[in-house]
């Protein structure tokens, strides 16, 4: 089961249709990390062209991942988006609407000069409470 892999350790999870995505747990501070989410798009084999859509792509990715490992979107208490294009960021972010609005997490923007792949966008970074009984 996910959620034990990611208890006990650091890593990749790979999921059928999604890049991999690079996690970290914290047992000490019962916190897990979801990095690199980016919005691949397993349908079209490559990343959308719009800014927006691998936005939508990436957190869906990071949503199914948080649901693998038994933790819930409510459960976020940090999202850190990082962006090569800082200008085109509000209207994506008005095209998502608020999935985490439940949750109220704290919001970081990291703007960066390159990602790994050039037609990659925008990426995210999830981090989450996990619950004692994940632990």
């Amino acid at each position: 089961m996910l959620a034990q892999q990611i208890t006990r350790r650091n890593g990749t999870s790979v999921h059928p249709g999604r890049e991999p995505v690079k996690f970290s747990c914290d047992r000490r501070h019962g916190r897990l990390t979801l990095r690199r989410l980016t919005g691949y798009d397993a349908g079209t084999g490559r990343y959308p062209e719009r800014m927006s859509e691998q936005l939508r792509l990436a957190v869906t990715h990071g949503v199914h991942s948080l649901s693998e490992a038994g933790v819930a979107l409510e459960d976020v208490v940090k999202v850190i988006y990082r962006v090569r294009d800082a200008q085109r960021l509000p209207s994506c972010l008005s095209g998502l609407g608020d999935p985490f609005a439940d949750a109220t997490p704290a919001s970081v923007f990291q703007i960066v000069d390159s990602f790994e792949r050039p037609d990659v966008e925008i990426e995210v970074e999830l981090v989450a409470r996990i619950r004692e009984q994940h632990i």
